[in-house]
């Protein structure tokens, strides 16, 4: 970056951690002038730490990451956001566009039950970058012949034991030490066994709040701070009963092997959809 003579850094909060955490880690972070974040949430601590290191204020926005464009931006006393009605008119509209672009693809797709297409079970979206072109010679890989096929069936075991997680005896969640089979390609822990155990300590922290396991999530959201690098991986988290029959939960993921680094956060909100 200090070799291109970059000033400004733009993106989302999660690379900026991991970013920030290499430069740290290499000794090569060096004083820039704005840093802006968009997409995710930040915690303060988070941001006073990326601040510090890079010699800069770090704001952020409701944007777009990829264009550089902004619907609304935080000011340096960073007490919320400023609408950018000067360049913008603000509008809310169901568009549902799918588009492919140079440089970006933006998709969706709609999760069904197999055995009864009408139910439906999740909506997803998503976006991907054309981040280079492949070498000479290199083409698709053959994958034909690894398909899974896997039957719905009560043998099966629950996600969290195919994932390697387990409750221990002081009641916490967690993910066994990091293996190949628990690894993303850059050997951190990957997202899934994250999500599927915060999910599982989820319930069971709303569920000993409410006295039911007859719950419903009505909202999920996961913050990727940082790499887990060790294990094992131990949850924490609180439950905090609200009204209209809800209940809240949040929690945070540590790495133990590693100082009991906190590396994911995690929230959720459960209705109650009868009560034992």
């Amino acid at each position: 970056m200090e070799s291109y003579g970059f000033t400004v850094m733009l993106g989302e909060p999660t690379w900026m951690v991991q970013l920030t955490e290499l430069a740290e880690a290499q000794g090569r972070a060096y004083p820039l002038k704005l840093i802006i974040g968009s997409g995710e949430m930040l915690t303060e601590r988070a941001r006073e730490w990326v601040e510090k290191t890079w010699s800069a204020d770090f704001l952020m926005a409701y944007a777009s990451v990829d264009a550089g464009t902004y619907i609304g931006i935080e000011c340096y006393k960073k007490q919320g956001y400023h609408i950018n009605d000067a360049e913008l008119w603000v509008e809310i509209v169901d568009s549902g566009n799918v588009h492919q672009g140079r440089m970006m693809g933006y998709g969706r797709c709609k999760i069904v039950d197999a055995d009864n297409p009408d139910r439906v079970i999740a909506f997803n979206e998503g976006k991907g970058a054309i981040i280079g072109v492949p070498p000479e010679g290199l083409g698709k890989m053959d994958v034909s012949g690894t398909e899974l096929v896997i039957e719905d069936s009560p043998d099966l075991p629950p996600m969290w034991q195919a994932f390697g997680a387990s409750r221990r005896p002081d009641g916490h969640w967690q993910l066994p030490a990091l293996s190949v089979e628990l690894a993303s390609p850059d050997a951190a822990l990957h997202i899934g066994p994250q999500h599927v155990v915060l999910e599982t300590a989820a319930i069971d922290l709303a569920a000993d709040a409410v006295g039911t396991r007859k719950l419903q999530v009505v909202s999920w959201h996961v913050m990727f701070m940082s790499r887990g690098k060790v294990g094992p991986f131990r949850v924490d988290g609180t439950a905090h009963v609200g009204g209209s029959g809800k209940v809240g939960v949040r929690m945070l993921l540590h790495d133990e092997g590693n100082a009991d680094k906190a590396v994911t956060s995690a929230a959720a909100i459960f209705e109650i959809t009868e009560r034992e």
